[in-house]
């Protein structure tokens, strides 16, 4: 008699995968494609260029066929494209940064994509736009998910589901505190641009410009072990931290941010209280 083989069992399982992956493929070359300009993908520093009019309060368009740039192109795995500044011919040896854009898709008539760049410095600052693409007139319209510079309120990821926007962003210590029901700052605590602690899933809907804080994740990967000898408050914040994790309780719905905040004024504030006689909010 003969027998089937498991590579034959499995040929219609492979072949679907086949035709999903070539799905995706044709759609995100179809999204790609509609925004473009001269048969080709926006360059990154034209997109980083109509980010700076709105950044600058500056109402005016982009004429893309004014912006050429033969910088080139990285194509990344996930759709992003990136391109390194132009280099300074006075300085040509210094780092001049990049500018880097995912395009998401689109909510109505506006296209949705994330931004990263760096001007040379330090700093790596994100955020999300809506733009208006009337070839060859680019507009950045609108902030939804104004970013930072890395773990400082950094974009992670970005998606649309329906009409809504869901986004990622790093927190540190302190942003715990700022994200929160009824907001405010607790000095004492990191919030430096490579001080990870979490990351914030948020939603937003274009139409209310209602964004809401969905969960809380802490993340014991990026954070790093309290050294001795460091500061006290920042070192009870972790020790709350971890107490978190050994529980299981990694991912925090909004009362459960509550529940930590109160847990470490409960814990953590008496010691700032024995050093300025303070309440350290």
């Amino acid at each position: 008699m003969f027998k089937r083989s498991s590579t034959s069992k499995n040929a219609p399982l492979f072949m679907i995968f086949i035709l999903l992956v070539g799905v995706a493929f044709f759609l995100s070359f179809i999204k790609s494609n509609e925004f473009s300009f001269e048969q080709k993908p926006i360059h990154p520093l034209c997109f980083s260029r109509a980010a700076d009019l709105y950044r600058h309060g500056d109402d005016t368009a982009l004429d893309l066929s004014q912006c050429r740039h033969d910088t080139a192109v990285i194509a990344e795995q996930d759709g992003t494209l990136m391109a390194e500044n132009p280099v300074d011919s006075d300085h040509p040896d210094s780092y001049t940064g990049y500018s880097r854009y995912r395009l998401i898709g689109k909510m109505g008539e506006k296209f949705i994509a994330t931004h990263e760049w760096n001007g040379g410095g330090s700093g790596h600052f994100s955020e999300i736009f809506s733009v208006q693409f009337n070839p060859p007139m680019l507009k950045v319209e609108e902030n939804y998910a104004t970013g930072g510079d890395r773990c400082h309120y950094g974009i992670v990821s970005a998606k649309i589901e329906g009409d809504l926007l869901l986004y990622e962003q790093n927190t540190t210590p302190n942003n715990f505190f700022e994200i929160a029901s009824n907001p405010h700052q607790i000095t004492g605590l990191e919030s430096c641009s490579v001080c990870c602690a979490g990351v914030a899933e948020y939603s937003f809907h274009p139409e209310s410009q209602e964004t809401k804080l969905l969960y809380l994740k802490l993340d014991p990967e990026k954070r790093e072990s309290p050294q001795d000898g460091g500061d006290l408050f920042q070192a009870c914040f972790d020790k709350i931290y971890n107490s978190y994790i050994e529980r299981g309780l990694t991912k925090l719905d909004a009362q459960q941010i509550e529940t930590f905040k109160e847990d470490f004024y409960k814990e953590c504030l008496p010691l700032r209280k024995q050093e300025n006689d303070g309440d350290g909010r």
